[in-house]
C-alpha cells in the first residue's frame, strides 16, 4: 500500500501491481511495471505512471505499491541535463560510480539491437588491448558507430540509443572542472557490444582475434591505445537490452558490485578503477568514454621541446634554427608590439599594410597643431629664424591628441596639460602588455621594467602659464605640470598609473633613443650563463620588460632649430640612398615591445633578441658627424654577442635618414661588416615611409624587422630612383629594392641600427619564423621529434610521453625516422608513472634497460668537504658505499662519479635530489644535482654516521642510490672534522662575498665586523662556503621583527636579506652560529642587539596561498598528524567565476609551487617548486561566487601531479559577495 494518496503520488516511485490501461508506448510484460507517477487525475481518482521502458500507463491507485530505488539519479523529466549532469558529478564524485535510470523505451532498445545485428564490420580488440575497452574475460564482438551530431535530428532507434548518451554526456560536461577536477574533451564515439550467440560463435571469435605484433607499433595502433588509456576519465556503460552483472575494481581493492537492467546507465571513473561485465544472452550494451586531454595539450612546452628540435617539428626547412643560450637554455623573446606612427599605421597590422603598399606616410603640416603663418618661410635661403619644411610623417591627429582619461584614472584637466606622447606612450604602452596577456588587474605590482627613448617635445612651449591666469590655478595642479610636461616622467607614468614596481629608465640619446633603451631592456632581463645575476628590483630578478620609443611633433620651435644648419629635407621626406638626398623630414610616433625571458618555445612569441649594443663614437670629427667605425664595432659586437656570422643576417634595416653625409658613411660601415657573404643582403629603411621619427626611429625600425621576418618579405623602400652616387655598391652583394621581395626561407636574422647625432650608436639583431603566408611554419608536430619525454610525476625521471617508458641516461643516437612509436602495452592500463616506477607485467613488448653499468671504481663528492675533493667508496655485496658524519647544518649533498671523471657521474635526473629520485648516470653530471641527505625532517642530529649505498638492480639495470643513518650507542661518537666557511653578503659589504672569521675556542661561531656607511638601511645574509646554494636568511625580506625566523642554508634565499639601521660609522658586529642545525644570527651596535633564530623539524615551513582576488596571503594549516599536509579554505569572490593562485613559501614569490602548465585544475599538472614563480602559471580555482574550496598541499604525495588539489566544501546558505 501507498503511505500517501492522491496528488501527493505525483513524483513518487511506484511498482504497478494491478490492472492497467497503455495510453502510450508498450509494456515488456514483466510480472511488475516499475516506474514514476506523472500526474493525478482526480474526476477518475488515477494515476499516470511513466514506466522505466518508456510506457505511460493510466492506473488506479489501489493498484499501486511503493518502490525502493535500486538506483543513484533518476533521469529528470523534461531533459533537464543541467540538474542531470549536477547529480551525477557529485555521485561520481563520492563513490567514484552512478547508476542512471533511464525512461528509454524497450521498445526502441529491441530495435536498436535487430538493427546492430544486421551491420558488418563486427570484431575483437586484439587480446591485448580488449580489457583496456570491454573489462576482464570478456566475451562479444564490438563495433564502433560512426559520431553523433547533436544537431541532427534522429532517423532510427540505434541513433536515438547513442542520442541519449550525447545528451548524458554535455549535461557532465558542465560538472567535470568543478565536481571531478578535469577539463572534459568530449566523448567518444558509441561503441555497440553483442555478446555470443553460442560457444561456437565465442570460440570462432577468438580463433579470429588478432594478437599484437610489430605491425600495430607501426602503424600507431599501440599508441592509438595508450592514448585512449591516458585520455579516459568517465565511462557510460548503458545496457540497451537484456542485463548485467557489473563488478568495479578500485584501488581500495574493495569490489562494488552492480546489477545493471536494461534502460540504466551505469558511469564509472575509468581512469581511478577497472570493471568486469556478465551479459545474459540477449545483452546488448554501447559503451562511450569522456575524454580529458588537457595535459596533452601542453606538452610542447612541458616536454621541454625548445630551440632547434622545436624549428624541425613546426616544419622549419630554409632559414636557421632558433638561438637558444647553450648555457641557460633561456632565449629573450618579443611577445607583443604595438605602434602608433605616420600613414595610418596605428597597429602592427596597419603598419604592415602601409609598408607593404609602399606608402609615403608624410603630408602637410595640420594647422590643428599650430598657426603656421608667423614661422614658416617656403624659401630656404632667406628662412632665418624660420622653418622652410613644412612637410612631415605626422600621425593623424585624433590619435596624437584623443585620450581616454578616465580609463587612465585622469581629470580633464590633467589631461589637457599632460604631454601627448606621455598620453600616446599610456596607449601604445597599455595596448603592447595587453596583446602579452597583462591585463590592468595583473599589472599591479607586476615585476615589469619600463625602458623608454624620449627626446621631449614643444610641448611646454606650447602650453605655457599666463600670468594672470596664476591665481586661479591650484598648487596640485601646477605640481601636477611639472610631471606632465617633463621627459623623464613619462616611464615613470607608465609605472605609476599601472603600479608596476620594476626598474624604469629614459634614454636621450637623440636618434638612437629608442633603440638604447631597447639595449638598456635586453641587458637588464637576459643572462648569458647560469651564474649570471640578473637586474634587480625590489621584487626580485626582472624577466619582462616594455621598451618603447615616442616623439612627437608639437610645436614650431624645434623645426626652426633644425632648420638653421639646413638639417631638414625641403620636401619633409627622407630620401634614403637616393641621388636626390636633401636633408632628412621629420616624423612622429609611438611604438613598443614587450619581452620576457622565456625557458620554453611560447606559441605567442614573435621574434627572439639574438644580441644588442650600445656605444660612443668619442672624440670623432665632430660630435654630430657620423663615425664610421664607431658604427662597424658597434653592429660586431652585437652578432658576437648574437653568436651569428654577418652572413646569417639576411635584412638590415638602416638608420638611411636620407642625408649626402649619413648614408654613404653608414653603408659603408655595413659593408665592412657585412661584404664577406654569398646572398646578397637586403637593405631597407622605415624613414622612407614614416621621415625621421627622431626618438621613435628605431623602435619604428624593430617592429618593422619583426614583421618583415613573420612575414617572410621585405618591404618597399619609398622614394628609390637613383643611387646616390656617394654609396658605394661595387663587390657587395647588396640589394635595394622599390618592390617587396620574397625572403625566401622560414626563418631569418634581422638587424637594426640607429645612430644619434651626439655619437651614440646603437644595434639590435633579431631571429623570427614566418607566421603567415605560404612559408609559413605549422604548430609542432611531435611526430618529428624522435625522443618527446615528460617527467615522471613519482621519480622526476625523463619517460617517453607516449609509452611513458624510461629514458635512458645516455639516449641511443638519433636515427632521423622520426619520433619513436610507442611499442608496450601494461597489464594494469597505467601508465602515469615511467616503466622503473611501474612494478607490474607487460602484455606485450618490452621497456628499454639502462646500458649495463661500466667496471671501475665509483668515488664520492660532496659539502662535508666542501666539494673539495673525491673520496673512493667502498665494494661491500656488490654495492658501493661510503660513510659520513652529518655536518652542523644536518643536511649534506653529493654525487658519484667513476674513476673520478665528471663525464661518468651518477646523480639524480632532478636538482631537488631526494629520496625517491630516479638515479641517472653514468654520464654527464648536470650542473646543481645532488642527492640531498636532509638530516632535519628525520631528527637525525649533527655528527650522526650516515651510510650512502648505491647499487644496480637487475630489473632494467636501474641505479640505485640510498643512505641510512646507522646507530650508534649513546649517540654520534665525534663530530665532524672539516672546517667549513661562512661568508657574509650585502649592501654592506657591497655585494661582494667577505669571508667571516672563526669565533676562537667556539665551534661554528663565525663573526664580521664593519661600520654603517650612508645608507639609513643596511642588508645583508650569509652564504656557506662560497656556494649559492647554500644561503642563509631571513624568511621574510627585510624582517621589521626579530621573531621572523633565520631559513637555510638552501638556494631559496638569494633575494631576501635581514636588515640593520643605524648612525653612519657606528660599529657593527654581526655573529653568526650553526649548531646542530639551529641558526643565530645576531647584529650588535651601539643601539643593543638584534637576534634571529631558525626553526627546526616539519614545523619549521609556513605556506600561503598568493591569489588572484584575495586582498591578502592566506596562511595554511599544518596538519598535525600528517606534518607534511597543509590545508587552507578559500572562497571564490571574483566574477569571473575563476580564481588563480600559486602557493609561498615564507609568502616569498621567489619560492613559489606552481602548475607546470598555465591554469592547471586540480591534479591536472605536474608541480614545480619553491622556486621563482612564473607569473603566469598558476592553479585555477572555478566556481561562483561565494562557493568555498579546501586546497590541500601534500609534499610527501607520491604522484606530483597530486601535491596540489582542492575540493569544493559542502554547500551551505548563500552568501552574500559585495562586488
Amino acid at each position: 500500500m501507498l503511505s500517501v494518496q492522491g496528488e501527493s503520488l505525483v513524483g513518487r516511485l511506484v511498482n504497478v501491481t494491478g490492472d492497467h490501461e497503455v495510453v502510450e508506448g508498450a509494456v515488456a510484460g514483466e510480472a511488475s511495471i516499475k516506474g514514476q507517477v506523472v500526474g493525478w487525475a482526480p474526476e477518475e481518482q488515477h494515476c499516470m505512471v511513466r514506466s522505466f521502458g518508456g510506457a505511460l500507463l493510466r492506473v488506479q491507485s489501489a493498484s499501486l505499491a511503493e518502490m525502493e530505488e535500486e538506483f543513484d539519479v533518476l533521469w529528470p523529466e523534461g531533459d533537464n541535463l543541467r540538474l542531470l549532469g549536477k547529480e551525477v558529478a557529485e555521485c561520481l564524485a563520492k563513490k567514484m560510480h552512478c547508476l542512471v535510470q533511464t525512461f528509454a523505451s524497450y521498445e526502441v532498445g529491441s530495435q536498436a539491437m535487430e538493427m546492430a545485428r544486421k551491420r558488418l564490420g563486427w570484431r575483437r580488440f586484439p587480446k591485448e588491448l580488449e580489457p583496456s575497452y570491454l573489462g576482464q574475460n570478456a566475451q562479444g564482438k564490438i563495433l564502433w558507430l560512426p559520431a553523433d551530431d547533436p544537431r541532427r535530428e534522429v532517423r532510427s532507434p540505434l541513433e536515438s540509443c547513442d542520442r541519449l548518451l550525447s545528451k548524458l554526456a554535455s549535461g557532465l560536461y558542465v560538472e567535470c572542472q568543478d565536481t571531478l577536477s578535469f577539463l572534459p574533451d568530449g566523448r567518444s564515439d558509441a561503441l555497440l557490444w553483442l555478446p555470443p550467440k553460442s560457444q561456437k560463435e565465442e570460440e570462432a571469435n577468438l580463433r579470429q582475434q588478432e594478437r599484437l605484433g610489430e605491425e600495430h607499433v607501426r602503424d600507431g595502433q599501440i599508441e592509438g591505445h595508450i592514448d585512449f588509456v591516458q585520455s579516459r576519465k568517465v565511462c557510460a556503460l548503458y545496457q540497451v537490452a537484456g542485463s548485467a552483472n557489473v563488478v568495479l575494481h578500485s584501488a581500495e581493492g574493495v569490489p562494488v558490485h552492480v546489477a545493471l537492467r536494461r534502460g540504466q546507465v551505469l558511469l564509472f571513473r575509468h581512469d581511478l578503477s577497472t570493471f568486469s561485465h556478465e551479459g545474459s544472452k540477449d545483452s546488448f550494451a554501447m559503451l562511450t568514454w569522456i575524454f580529458s586531454t588537457g595535459y596533452a595539450a601542453e606538452v610542447q612546452q612541458l616536454a621541454g621541446i625548445i630551440g632547434k628540435e622545436a624549428d624541425v617539428a613546426s616544419g622549419v626547412i630554409s632559414g636557421p634554427l632558433s638561438p637558444v643560450n647553450p648555457l641557460t637554455g633561456k632565449t629573450v623573446s618579443v611577445m607583443s608590439a604595438d605602434c602608433m606612427l605616420a600613414g595610418n599605421g596605428v597597429s602592427p597590422e596597419e603598419y604592415w599594410q602601409m609598408l607593404v603598399m609602399g606608402t609615403d606616410g608624410c603630408r602637410h603640416l595640420s594647422p590643428v597643431r599650430w598657426d603656421p603663418e608667423a614661422y614658416f618661410e617656403p624659401d630656404k635661403d632667406i628662412a632665418f629664424g624660420k622653418y622652410y619644411s613644412n612637410h612631415g610623417g605626422f600621425v593623424v591627429e585624433e590619435y596624437i591628441l584623443g585620450f581616454d582619461a578616465a580609463f587612465f584614472g585622469f581629470t580633464d584637466e590633467q589631461a589637457s596639460m599632460l604631454d601627448p606622447i606621455q598620453r600616446n606612450t599610456l596607449e601604445v604602452g597599455y595596448s603592447t602588455l595587453l596583446k602579452a596577456g597583462w591585463n590592468r588587474k595583473r599589472l599591479g605590482s607586476a615585476n615589469i621594467g619600463v625602458y623608454i627613448g624620449n627626446c621631449g617635445t614643444d610641448w611646454s612651449g606650447m602650453k605655457p602659464i599666463i600670468p594672470s591666469e596664476l591665481p586661479s590655478v591650484s598648487a596640485e595642479m601646477m605640481a601636477f605640470r611639472l610631471s606632465a610636461m617633463s621627459a623623464h616622467s613619462t616611464s615613470t607614468r607608465l609605472s605609476y598609473t599601472f603600479g608596476m614596481t620594476g626598474p624604469i629608465s629614459t634614454s636621450d640619446t637623440a636618434c638612437s633613443s629608442s633603440l638604447v633603451a631597447t639595449g638598456e631592456a635586453h641587458n637588464a632581463i637576459r643572462q648569458l650563463d647560469p651564474g649570471q645575476k640578473n637586474i634587480t628590483s625590489s621584487s626580485g630578478n626582472t624577466e619582462h620588460a616594455l621598451a618603447i620609443g615616442t616623439n612627437g611633433l608639437l610645436g614650431p620651435f624645434s623645426w626652426i632649430g633644425l632648420c638653421g644648419p639646413k638639417m631638414l629635407s625641403a620636401k619633409g621626406r627622407c630620401f634614403t640612398f637616393d641621388y636626390g638626398a636633401d636633408g632628412f623630414g621629420r616624423g612622429e610616433g609611438t611604438s613598443g615591445i614587450f619581452m620576457q625571458v622565456t625557458h620554453e618555445e611560447p606559441t605567442e612569441r614573435l621574434a627572439i633578441f639574438c644580441g644588442t649594443n650600445i656605444n660612443q663614437d668619442g672624440r670623432s670629427a665632430s660630435m654630430t658627424a657620423p663615425h664610421g667605425p664607431s658604427q662597424q664595432e658597434c653592429i660586431r659586437a652585437s652578432l658576437r654577442e648574437a653568436n651569428v656570422t654577418p652572413a646569417d643576417i639576411r635584412v638590415a634595416e638602416l638608420h638611411g635618414t636620407g642625408t649626402a653625409l649619413g648614408d654613404p658613411i653608414e653603408v659603408g660601415a655595413l659593408r665592412g661588416v657585412m661584404k664577406d657573404r654569398k646572398v646578397p643582403i637586403m637593405k631597407t629603411s622605415a624613414k622612407s615611409n614614416l621621415a625621421h621619427g627622431e626618438a621613435n626611429a628605431g623602435m619604428a625600425g624593430l617592429v618593422k624587422c619583426v614583421l618583415m621576418l613573420n612575414h617572410h618579405s621585405v618591404s618597399p623602400n619609398v622614394h628609390f630612383y637613383c643611387l646616390n652616387p656617394h654609396v658605394d655598391m661595387n663587390g657587395y652583394p647588396c640589394q635595394i629594392s622599390g618592390e617587396l621581395l620574397d625572403l625566401g626561407s622560414n626563418t631569418g636574422y634581422a638587424g637594426v641600427s640607429s645612430f644619434g647625432f651626439g655619437g651614440t650608436n646603437a644595434r639590435a639583431d633579431i631571429w623570427a619564423k614566418a607566421q603567415t603566408g605560404f612559408r609559413k611554419v605549422r604548430q609542432v608536430d611531435l611526430n618529428m621529434i624522435e625522443n618527446v619525454t615528460v617527467r615522471c610525476p613519482k621519480c622526476l625521471g625523463s619517460m617517453e610521453w607516449k609509452s611513458s617508458d624510461a629514458v635512458p641516461s645516455r639516449l641511443p643516437k638519433p636515427t632521423g625516422q622520426g619520433r619513436r612509436l610507442a611499442h608496450c602495452v601494461r597489464e594494469s592500463d597505467n601508465y602515469d608513472f615511467c616503466s622503473h616506477c611501474y612494478d607490474g607485467s607487460y602484455l606485450f613488448g618490452q621497456p628499454t634497460p639502462e646500458d649495463p653499468m661500466p667496471a671501475g671504481t665509483a668515488y664520492i663528492k660532496g659539502s662535508w668537504t666542501a666539494f673539495s675533493e673525491f673520496e673512493e667508496m667502498k665494494v661491500e655485496e656488490g654495492a658501493f658505499t661510503f660513510q659520513v658524519r652529518l655536518g652542523e647544518t644536518r643536511l649534506e649533498r653529493f654525487y658519484i662519479a667513476m674513476q673520478k671523471k665528471e663525464e661518468q657521474a651518477i646523480f639524480p635526473w632532478h636538482a631537488s635530489g631526494a629520496r625517491g629520485v630516479r638515479v641517472k648516470g653514468p654520464c654527464a653530471w648536470e650542473t646543481g644535482h645532488y642527492f640531498v641527505v636532509d638530516g632535519r625532517d628525520d631528527e637525525w642530529p649533527e655528527g650522526s654516521l650516515v651510510k650512502i649505498k648505491a647499487w644496480v638492480e637487475q630489473r632494467l639495470n636501474e641505479r640505485k642510490v640510498s643512505w641510512e643513518m646507522l646507530r650508534e650507542e649513546g649517540g654520534p661518537r665525534e663530530m665532524p672534522s672539516f672546517s667549513h666557511s661562512y661568508q657574509v653578503v650585502g649592501s654592506l659589504t657591497q655585494m661582494k662575498l667577505i669571508p667571516m672569521k672563526a669565533v676562537r675556542g667556539l665551534r661554528n661561531v663565525f663573526e664580521y665586523t664593519t661600520r654603517l656607511g650612508l645608507q639609513s638601511l643596511e642588508t645583508f645574509h650569509f652564504m656557506r662556503d662560497y656556494d649559492r646554494t647554500q644561503v642563509i636568511y631571513p624568511a621574510r625580506h627585510l624582517p621589521r621583527s626579530s621573531t621572523v625566523p633565520v631559513r637555510g642554508p638552501d638556494a631559496g634565499g638569494t633575494e631576501s636579506f635581514f636588515a640593520i639601521s643605524g648612525r653612519q660609522g657606528d660599529r657593527l658586529l654581526l655573529r653568526l652560529e650553526v649548531s646542530d642545525a639551529h641558526v643565530t644570527v645576531s647584529a650588535s651596535q651601539s643601539s643593543g642587539t638584534r637576534t634571529w633564530h631558525s626553526q627546526e623539524g616539519r614545523m619549521r615551513k609556513r605556506f600561503f596561498v598568493a591569489g588572484s582576488s584575495w586582498d591578502r596571503r592566506i596562511a595554511m594549516d599544518q596538519d598535525a598528524d600528517h606534518p607534511d599536509r597543509y590545508f587552507a579554505q578559500v572562497m571564490v569572490v571574483s566574477r569571473t567565476c575563476a580564481e588563480e593562485f600559486q602557493i609561498l613559501l615564507d609568502e616569498d614569490p621567489n619560492r613559489a609551487i606552481f602548475p607546470e602548465a598555465p591554469r592547471s585544475t586540480s591534479g591536472g599538472s605536474m608541480v614545480m617548486g619553491p622556486e621563482s614563480g612564473k607569473s603566469d602559471k598558476k592553479f585555477l580555482i572555478t566556481g561562483y561566487p561565494g562557493t568555498t574550496f579546501e586546497i590541500c598541499l601534500d609534499l610527501q604525495s607520491e604522484n606530483k601531479w597530486k601535491t596540489v588539489t582542492w575540493r569544493k566544501l559542502a554547500e551551505e546558505a548563500p552568501k552574500a559577495i559585495a562586488f
